[in-house]
């Protein structure tokens, strides 16, 4: 996942056609790293890991100091490294956002009626803000690094259009193999309320609308740009989709069989996009 986050950008990037020099990958690498290790209980480690992800939550009981130092220490490299090239106020302003979110996402800073919530807690409407904080981090990175519009701005809602539906179902799929978990402490989930059925149901419509995306896209002219990195991210993901309802003792494979469709998307974008 934190690997993932780097691919992401660089594949927005890489289709908006803005070059990226490699900081900005080790930034989107060391605050999705952040998030990762906070939310997987750095601090403490969450009531529904104990039965979603038993053994993560051990190895993060027994390493945690290790990887609060290894974070701090990747981070300052980071920080440093951030520092050697020129950054547009935009981009700080956007940064700000995104730590924010990220922030909101993992700590108690949401007044509640009995308790501080985390947006996590607000399960119905995580899946959106995961894919909202993602697009946006990754596309605005392009648009404040230089990025400019043009006749082709539809092509650029397209392709929004097509990475915000991936990415819900990624986000969707993904809490449905925790599903167990999120029932047992009555974490309401937009995962939770599904059946077998209507889940299948709703990644079958998000699929077929990405397809129908992809469609418009390559009738206003898309072209390579559109069909290569597209279509191997939907035939990427459309299996781990499937695997996340009917595999039910390999979390981690799964976990990253869903991810991989952003590797496969830069993969393809390297050999296609010039």
């Amino acid at each position: 996942m934190v690997a993932s986050a780097g691919a992401f950008v660089w594949l927005c990037a890489r289709w908006m056609g803005v070059t990226l020099d490699g900081r900005w990958y080790a930034m989107a690498c060391a605050g999705c790293w952040w998030v990762y290790l906070v939310d997987a209980g750095l601090f403490r480690v969450p009531e529904e890991d104990q039965v979603n992800a038993p053994n993560r939550a051990a190895f993060m009981q027994r390493w945690r100091g290790v990887l609060l130092i290894a974070v701090i220490g990747a981070t300052a490299g980071v920080a440093v490294w951030m520092f050697t090239g020129p950054i547009r106020p935009a981009t700080w302003a956007l940064a700000a956002v995104e730590a924010g979110i990220a922030g909101a996402y993992v700590l108690p800073v949401l007044p509640g009626k009995t308790r501080w919530l985390r947006l996590k807690d607000l399960a119905t409407v995580k899946p959106i803000v995961i894919s909202a904080a993602w697009l946006c981090g990754a596309m605005g990175l392009a648009v404040t690094q230089g990025r400019t519009f043009g006749a082709e701005v539809v092509h650029e809602w397209l392709f929004g259009a097509l990475m915000v539906l991936l990415l819900l179902a990624d986000s969707i799929a993904l809490d449905w193999k925790d599903r167990e978990g999120d029932t047992g402490i009555a974490l309401r989930t937009i995962a939770t309320r599904l059946t077998g059925r209507s889940y299948d149901v709703l990644m079958t419509v998000m699929i077929a609308l990405a397809v129908g995306v992809l469609i418009a896209g390559i009738i206003r002219g898309g072209g390579a740009i559109w069909w290569g990195p597209a279509v191997a991210m939907i035939i990427t993901l459309m299996p781990s989709l499937w695997a996340a309802r009917h595999v039910t003792h390999h979390r981690v494979a799964v976990g990253t069989a869903i991810a991989a469709w952003r590797f496969i998307g830069a993969a393809v974008a390297l050999i296609i996009i010039r």
